[in-house]
């Protein structure tokens, strides 16, 4: 995907950051200057092959429903925020609609344990407009949001009553 962004990003973009020379930070120029075009063809067989294989997921009416994040955010400047295992693992939620030429949408819920929750709805390629016309379910899913959010119970308690009653059954 950072390839691919990078390649689009220089063929847009280059000739007037040539010409123009804009104030860019020093590490985007030389991220950009660096050679890495020589992948390119495998990164876009690989976007050709993730768009048909979501194709074929999604087919004209599907919608994939994902959580928007990994988890609750970090702090700002936390060490995790230049961790390049955290960016990799937040990148494989965040490349599935760029990688695929899907369209996405991410939906607040609330928060949970005082951790802001969403969930992100992909659709096939080209299927901007449905998924627009979607938006009873966006309302739907909200609802379910706030009803969870204002449960008293809390994740790790319904965990452990999830656990008994799973040992109960074996009983």
């Amino acid at each position: 995907m950072r390839s691919l962004h990078k390649r689009e990003f220089k063929d847009q973009h280059m000739e007037w950051i040539n010409s123009v020379k804009p104030a860019v930070d020093a590490r985007i120029v030389s991220d950009l200057s660096e050679d890495g075009d020589s992948d390119i063809d495998d990164c876009q067989d690989v976007r050709k092959e993730a768009r048909s294989a979501l194709s074929e997921l999604l087919k004209d009416d599907g919608i994939l429903v994902i959580p928007t994040a990994l988890g609750c955010p970090p702090k700002l400047n936390a060490k995790q925020l230049s961790s390049e295992i955290y960016n990799s693992q937040t990148l494989r939620l965040l490349s599935l609609a760029s990688m695929s030429g899907c369209c996405q949408v991410s939906i607040p819920l609330g928060t949970h344990d005082k951790c802001p929750i969403s969930v992100s709805f992909i659709a096939r390629h080209g299927g901007d407009r449905f998924l627009l016309d979607t938006q009873t379910m966006y309302t739907t899913i909200q609802e379910q949001g706030e009803i969870l959010a204002k449960s008293s119970v809390s994740s790790k308690q319904a965990m452990n009553e999830e656990a008994a009653e799973a040992a109960k059954d074996k009983s």
